[in-house]
C-alpha cells in the first residue's frame, strides 16, 4: 500500500469491505484486521482530520485484533502502521517505541523488510539518523519489491540529511529517480522532490530548493494528503526566505480556502498561514494581532491544519527564543482541544511545549 495513493488505498479497501459483509465474514477473521490497518494507514495521511481521526480508530482496532491474535506478522504491521500515524503527528517518542515493538516480531523477507523501514522513517523523523540508518540498511538486503528499494533510498537520503553528509543524501535520490523511472510510482514522486529540496536547503542552496519545492507542490496541490501541507509549508518558508512574501501568503491562504471546502464545520480562517508567517519575519505586532483572531476561533471545528499550523508556530517561537509567546499558542491549542475534543491526539505534543 506504500506505493499506492492514499485514495486508492482507501477505494480498495471499501470494496473489500463489501465484500466480506456479502460473505458475512466473522469479525475475528484476519482479513477484517488486514483491512483495518491498511485503511487506518492510508487514511492518517489525508489532510483532512476527521479522516485522520477515522483512520487512528481503525488502527486501534486492529491493534485489539492483532493482540488477540498473537505475535507475527499482522502484530508487526499494526505496530508499523501505528508508528507511522505517530509520526505523522509528531509524537515521536511512541513512533520510536511502535516501530522498535514492531521490528521485534518473528518476521522474514518482506514482512523484515517493511518493519524496518518503518523503524528507519520513526527514527529519523524522531533525528535518530544513526540508527534510521542502520535499519534502511539491512532492510535493503530483503526489498525484492522496487517500491521497498524506493523507501529505502528515501530512508538513506534522509539519515545522511540529518547527518548533514549532502552528497550521499543527493547519490541515494539520485538512485530513487532511477528507480522511479523505471517504475512509475507517483506517490514517491513528490516526495523525493520534496527530500531533494530539503537537502539543498540545508546545505545552503536556497534558490535550487525553491525550485524543488515549487515543482513538489505542483505535483500534491490537487490532492489532500499531509505531503501537501508539507509541501505547501517548505514552499512558503522557501519564498519567505527568498523574500517572496505576498507570494508565500497568497500560497496559504489559497490552500486554506481549498482544503477546508467540504470539511465539516470549517469556515476560512487564514490567519494559520498568517500566524507563523508573522513569527518567521518576527512582526511581533501582527503576530499578536493574529494571535487573538486564533484564539477568537472557539466556536469551530479545528482541521488538522490548524493544529500544523499550531505546531509549526510553536517551533517558529523557539527558534526566535520566544518561549513565552510559544507557551501562549501551546496553552491556548490544548484548550481548543478540550473544548472541541478534535486533535486529542496532538495533546502530547503541546503539553511537551508548556514544560
Amino acid at each position: 500500500s506504500h506505493a499506492a495513493e492514499p485514495a486508492r488505498v482507501v477505494e480498495v479497501c471499501r470494496l473489500m469491505r463489501n465484500a466480506l459483509e456479502r460473505t458475512e465474514t466473522p469479525l475475528n477473521h484476519p482479513s477484517w484486521l488486514r483491512l483495518w490497518t491498511s485503511e487506518g494507514r492510508a487514511l492518517v495521511t489525508s489532510s483532512r482530520l476527521h479522516e485522520v481521526e477515522r483512520g487512528e480508530e481503525l488502527l486501534r482496532k486492529a491493534f485489539e485484533a492483532a493482540t488477540k491474535l498473537g505475535p507475527g506478522v499482522e502484530l508487526a504491521r499494526v505496530y508499523g502502521a501505528l508508528a507511522f500515524a505517530a509520526s505523522l503527528r509528531d509524537e515521536h517518542e511512541d513512533a520510536t517505541l511502535f516501530a522498535n515493538e514492531s521490528i521485534q516480531q518473528k518476521l522474514e523477507g518482506l514482512a523484515r523488510a517493511e518493519a524496518l523501514l518503518d523503524a528507519a522513517d520513526a527514527h529519523n523523523a524522531a533525528r535518530n539518523p544513526e540508527k534510521a540508518k542502520r535499519f534502511a540498511s539491512e532492510a535493503w538486503q530483503l526489498a525484492t519489491r522496487a517500491d521497498l528499494k524506493l523507501r529505502v533510498h528515501l530512508a538513506l537520503a534522509e539519515s545522511s540529511r540529518l547527518l548533514s553528509s549532502y552528497a550521499e543524501a543527493e547519490f541515494e535520490l539520485e538512485s530513487a529517480q532511477a528507480l522511479l523511472e523505471k517504475d512509475a510510482f507517483p506517490a514517491f514522486d513528490a516526495r523525493v522532490r520534496l527530500l531533494h529540496g530539503s537537502i539543498l536547503d540545508d546545505d545552503n542552496h536556497h534558490a535550487e530548493a525553491l525550485e524543488k519545492f515549487a515543482e513538489a507542490w505542483s505535483l500534491l496541490k490537487d490532492s489532500e494528503t499531509v505531503w501537501t501541507l508539507q509541501a505547501e509549508e517548505l514552499f512558503a518558508r522557501a519564498l519567505l526566505h527568498d523574500g517572496k512574501t505576498d507570494e508565500a501568503r497568497n500560497l496559504l491562504n489559497d490552500l486554506t480556502r481549498r482544503l477546508h471546502v467540504g470539511e465539516r464545520g470549517v469556515e476560512v480562517h487564514p490567519w494559520d498561514a498568517e500566524l507563523w508567517a508573522s513569527a518567521v519575519e518576527k512582526d511581533w505586532r501582527a503576530f499578536e494581532v493574529v494571535l487573538q483572531k486564533a484564539f477568537e476561533f472557539e466556536e469551530l471545528t479545528p482541521a488538522l491544519r490548524h493544529f500544523r499550523a499550531f505546531a509549526t508556530t510553536c517551533q517558529v517561537l523557539e527558534d526566535a527564543r520566544e518561549p513565552q509567546r510559544m507557551r501562549r499558542v501551546a496553552q491556548h491549542t490544548l484548550e481548543l482541544v478540550a473544548r472541541t475534543g478534535s486533535g486529542k491526539s496532538w495533546l502530547g505534543l503541546f503539553t511537551a511545549r508548556l514544560q
